[in-house]
């Protein structure tokens, strides 16, 4: 289990720089080159987001607030398979990466366990996969979720009824938590629920660094057409973004159609 494998706290520097300089897989040493290559890419640290489902209609959901410009990188789904949320410091190759492992039938949690076991120690923008979080649910909406032991504090992640929220660098313990009562106890489709439980996190602090992005996007079990998504919503590089998402949802436009918007970016007055 992961509980296991990852120790609570940090090994010594001594031990950590001696195992860093024992490994032999050449994954590692590609890590280093990509960090020098790539280093100014963007991570989704200070990040909350929720999966959800509706047995009703069969339909599973994500959505994603940050302080980075943009949350393209968080949510990954596909009608037959599921909807995962990696953010922190993560490799964005680990939503295909999870994608492809339920697709074989792996369960959640066995899911987050292969992809944490394969992991870099280091992502392309200097953190490691000690530094990430990670959601998943499969296509019947059974959960699993990885908070990393050197995530910035508040971070953590609470499993619901038919929902799953984490968040990293939020402002208190409350911002998880009201995600998941929100989405209970909101009636009505599920990108009504999804965005209800962002209003929550919102209401109760959000993310300490701000507000820069969000993003929606709901798949559908039975659909095959692009990866079975019925929704995709963006708001990129706006200091509002949860009221211009909440704008989209009122007038989505086709999937088969660009449905990713970038608000211009305005500031507070």
């Amino acid at each position: 289990m992961i509980s296991e494998m990852v120790p609570e706290r940090l090994k010594p520097k001594a031990d950590l720089e001696k195992e860093i300089l024992n490994r032999a897989d050449p994954r590692f040493y590609l890590s280093i080159f990509f960090a020098a290559v790539w280093g100014f890419l963007p991570d989704a640290r200070a990040t909350y987001s929720i999966l959800g489902f509706d047995p009703e209609t069969g339909e599973i959901g994500g959505a994603v607030q940050s302080c980075v410009p943009t949350v393209t990188m968080v949510l990954h789904g596909r009608g037959e398979v599921g909807m995962l949320a990696v953010q922190g410091r993560a490799r964005p190759g680990y939503g295909a990466d999870g994608l492809s492992y339920l697709r074989t039938g792996m369960a959640p949690r066995e899911v987050i366990e292969t992809v944490h076991r394969e992991g870099f120690l280091f992502t392309p923008w200097g953190g490691n996969k000690f530094e990430m979080q990670f959601a998943v649910m499969d296509r019947r909406g059974e959960t699993a979720a990885y908070t990393g032991p050197q995530c910035q504090d508040y971070a953590g992640h609470l499993q619901g009824r038919f929902c799953i929220a984490q968040g990293n660098l939020v402002a208190n313990a409350r911002v998880v938590s009201a995600m998941v009562r929100a989405f209970e106890a909101t009636p009505g489709a599920l990108k009504y629920r999804l965005m209800a439980a962002l209003d929550a996190a919102q209401a109760n602090g959000g993310d300490r660094r701000g507000m820069m992005s969000a993003a929606m996007v709901i798949v559908k079990n039975g659909l095959r057409e692009n990866d079975g998504k019925v929704l995709e919503l963006e708001s990129n590089m706006n200091f509002f973004p949860l009221a211009d998402l909440r704008r989209q949802l009122d007038s989505p436009r086709p999937v088969s159609q660009s449905t990713r918007e970038s608000a211009p970016l305005r500031r507070p007055k």
